[in-house]
């Protein structure tokens, strides 16, 4: 059935749509997705499928569930880290401009290796600081700082985008610079805050992806502000706009946790788009109209002239964007051959010989998974509101449809999901846990017990980075029970709505469960954690591995309170 969806114009800024789609759905899809869906607890689903100058898209499930409504194409989600390849297009316009008024510090212009100290010379410092003063546009935009993930910097207080590049300086690095892919957010966040330091009067990162980016390609969907994006939905729903809940799939009670507003992290270059698969339709057919085949001679200069007059990117900065700028350790899937790479906000491999640009996503309840074969000029965006693989299942099997693969030839996703489950779920089991984290630990039935007494433990723990945190010794009402458990939670306002429970190993050691809303196989993690006591007996402070990615463990000094 073919639909199309009209451009509308309401309240908000008169912001309208003028993607036009046929319906993606025929019925056997239809039956996979829902029982995809059902299968992975997923709530909802959009769908957008893009081959040549056509669009399909489709929306499966419900959006937000008490108020009974259904996904749309239309349907906002949190765009999260597909929002990385929008920042180093941020980046790229300053670099395509070639325009003076914007330079570093030292009136350079700026290039993908300009250091990024030049441009926030007082924000953006490392633990190492001859490490931190080499750091480049091109190093940020393509994981290869040598700084592992350190989220607690962001997510376990409210703190401004300024200030979290701040922390940098308290936090280890891993890697030495350039030696090894690993991902993480905090240098995306510090490029978008460098882009609007360049521009200048009073520039907002918001303010920089609507003028540059959003506004010039028609992405009307498309926002930076979670306010703007909820009334938008308000006011076009009429024609099947609204806006997503995010939602935690509780295994223990069989029930979807719904995510509170007030957890949504604030938008910033990591993650911080909001936006519908129509919209992204948008983004990906850009990207692909650029594409030079490996084969073929960069642009001439007539040809260039005559695109730097059109909106949105130019052919070299999207090569740029597109050509791997460090290996990846192994490839994301084991069905990708060959070299897997990352260039600037996008991976690039291969998938059956076939090139692909990709980039996913997820957080507080939302994921999602932009992928262009961009030599069959084909792509795919998927936003749902669970964590989850389904998503994944029914991109492969939209992947392998459109290649026409048979038999062993396509990508057995559910049975890799399936194997995955498994091998976390085992990580995950309590003993399993002790034995991973201290291989010399005595048996519980030997271990010493701890010098103080729980409640002794209790109080507000803060590191410069990592915020503060509180230590309960009784639970809150929806903490796991038990015997001997310690909870620790951070002291303030924080997002995704994070908690530790402390189990102990032997002395003051002990080991810690982390979880974002109810327990999650996919998302949760376990860390180190050792209390020292001071000469006199008192506690001291709490070292928590703070970094799953670092052996050492961070001190929490304990704070005196009132």
């Amino acid at each position: 059935m073919a639909g199309q969806l009209h451009a509308d114009t309401g309240k908000a800024g008169g912001n309208s749509s003028t993607v036009n789609y046929e319906d993606l759905g025929d019925a056997k899809l239809d039956v996979f997705v829902e029982d995809t869906l059902a299968r992975y607890h997923t709530t909802g689903l959009s769908i957008a499928v893009v081959h040549g100058d056509k669009t399909w898209a489709k929306g499966y499930g419900y959006s937000d569930i008490s108020a009974n409504e259904k996904v749309t194409p239309r349907t906002l989600f949190l765009a999260a880290s597909t929002t990385k390849s929008f920042t180093a297009a941020l980046l790229a316009h300053i670099v395509e401009s070639k325009d003076p008024q914007y330079s570093d510090v030292h009136g350079r212009p700026i290039t993908w290796q300009t250091r990024v100290g030049s441009l926030l010379p007082n924000d953006f410092v490392l633990h190492d600081e001859h490490t931190g003063s080499r750091v480049t546009v091109e190093d940020a935009l393509s994981h290869r700082t040598g700084l592992p993930r350190h989220d607690l910097a962001w997510t376990a207080g409210d703190s401004s985008t300024r200030d979290q590049i701040r922390k940098l300086r308290h936090l280890p690095l891993h890697n030495e610079l350039r030696a090894a892919f690993e991902y993480t957010n905090l240098p995306f966040k510090a490029i978008a805050h460098a882009a609007a330091e360049v521009a200048g009067a009073g520039s907002k990162p918001k303010d920089l992806y609507k003028k540059w980016i959003f506004d010039p390609l028609g992405m009307r969907e498309t926002f930076f502000d979670l306010e703007e994006a909820r009334q938008h939905a308000v006011n076009h729903c009429s024609v099947g706009a609204n806006f997503s809940r995010g939602y935690y799939w509780a295994e223990e009670t069989q029930s979807q946790f719904e995510a509170p507003w007030e957890t949504l992290p604030p938008r910033d270059g990591s993650g911080g788009i909001i936006s519908n698969v129509l919209d992204y339709t948008i983004w990906m057919r850009h990207l692909m109209s650029k594409y030079i085949p490996i084969r073929s001679s960069k642009p001439d200069k007539d040809g260039e002239q005559d695109e730097n007059s059109q909106p949105g990117l130019g052919k070299a900065t999207v090569a740029a964007m597109t050509t791997p700028r460090i290996v990846l350790p192994s490839p994301l899937l084991t069905c990708h051959k060959g070299v897997a790479g990352y260039g600037l906000g996008l991976y690039v491999y291969t998938y059956r010989d076939n090139l692909v640009w990709q980039h996913n996503g997820g957080i507080s309840g939302y994921m999602c998974s932009m992928i262009m074969l961009p030599e069959k000029n084909w792509a795919i965006m998927t936003m749902q509101n669970s964590y989850s693989f389904a998503e994944d299942v029914v991109i492969y099997k939209l992947i392998d449809d459109f290649l026409g693969l048979q038999g062993d030839a396509r990508w057995d996703m559910e049975s890799h999901v399936q194997s995955l489950e498994k091998d976390i779920k085992a990580k995950l089991r309590h003993e399993n846990i002790v034995k991973r984290l201290y291989p010399d630990a005595p048996m519980p039935a030997d271990a010493i017990p701890p010098r103080l007494e729980l409640e002794l433990h209790e109080g507000v723990y803060s590191h410069p980075a990592y915020h503060s945190f509180r230590l309960y010794s009784k639970p809150h009402e929806d903490d796991e029970p038990g015997e001997g458990l310690l909870y620790l939670r951070p002291a303030s306002k924080a997002y995704l709505d994070i908690k530790f429970t402390l189990r102990h190993v032997s002395g003051e050691w002990w080991w810690a469960y982390k979880q974002t809303g109810p327990k999650q196989w996919l998302a949760d993690t376990v860390h180190k954690v050792r209390f020292e006591l001071g000469i006199n007996g008192e506690l001291k402070a709490m070292w928590l591995q703070a970094e799953p990615a670092i052996e050492d463990l961070a001190s929490f000094e304990k704070i005196k309170c009132d």
